[in-house]
C-alpha cells in the first residue's frame, strides 16, 4: 500500500533533555527508532524525511534523507518540522510521526491511513482518557500549509490548536500503548514490545 504525493516525516529535532540522550537513536527493535519509522514510512509514502537539528545531521546513516528546520520556522516545536516539510514538498500532504512512540508499528500506521483515506481532512491519533489529539502523530493535508503559515508568528499557536480548529478526525488506535510517549530513561527501560 503506497500513497501518492504523501510525505512521511519522522520528527527527531527535540532536545531530548529529560531522556539525556537523543531519543531518536534509542533502539527498541532491530534498529534505532528514527530508522525504524523512516523505513515504515518509505514503504507507504512517496517521499520520506527525518526532520532534525543541524547538529544531528552528521550522525544520520547513508540512504536516509533528512530535512533541517528552515530558519523562518525555527523554534516553533513540531510546527517547525511541518512548515519546513511543506516548504520543501509543496502540494504534498504529510504524515508526521514523532520518534518517541515506541509502540507504534507498521500495522497501526497503515490502519490509521486507511481509516482517514477518504476524508481528506486533518487527522490525528487521539487519547480518549484525556480527550486530546496527539499532534505529532498526525496527518496534515496540503491545505494545512497556508493556515499554519499564517499563524507561524502568532504567539502560542500550535499544531494542537490547528487540529482543534479544523475538527480533525480523531483516530483511537487499536493498541492504546501507541499513545505512550517515552521521554525518560526509566520509561525507555520499561518498554516491552512483546506484551
Amino acid at each position: 500500500m503506497r500513497f501518492s504525493k504523501l510525505t512521511g516525516v519522522v520528527a527527531c529535532g527535540g532536545e531530548s533533555i529529560r531522556m539525556g540522550r537523543d531519543k531518536s537513536l534509542i533502539q527498541y527493535r532491530e534498529k534505532p527508532q528514527r530508522y525504524y519509522l523512516y523505513d515504515i514510512l518509505s514503504s507507504i509514502c512517496s517521499s520520506t524525511v527525518i526532520s532534525c537539528r543541524k547538529d544531528q545531521t552528521s550522525g544520520i546513516a547513508a540512504g536516509y534523507d533528512y530535512l533541517i528546520d528552515h530558519p523562518e520556522f525555527a523554534n516553533n516545536g513540531p510546527a517547525s518540522a511541518v512548515l519546513s516539510t511543506f516548504a520543501k514538498f509543496p502540494g504534498n500532504p504529510l504524515l508526521l510521526l514523532a520518534c518517541d512512540y515506541p509502540y507504534l508499528d507498521t500495522e497501526e500506521i497503515k490502519h490509521f491511513l486507511e481509516a482517514i483515506r477518504e476524508t481528506g481532512k486533518p487527522a490525528a491519533f487521539f487519547e480518549p482518557s484525556s480527550s486530546k489529539y496527539i499532534p505529532v502523530l498526525a496527518y496534515y493535508p496540503q491545505e494545512a500549509a497556508g493556515m499554519l503559515l499564517d499563524h507561524n508568528k502568532t504567539p502560542g499557536y500550535s499544531l494542537m490548536q490547528y487540529l482543534i480548529s479544523q475538527k480533525a478526525t480523531k483516530y483511537i488506535p487499536r493498541d492504546l500503548r501507541c499513545l505512550i510517549s517515552v521521554d525518560s530513561p526509566e520509561a525507555a527501560a520499561s518498554v516491552n514490545l512483546l506484551k
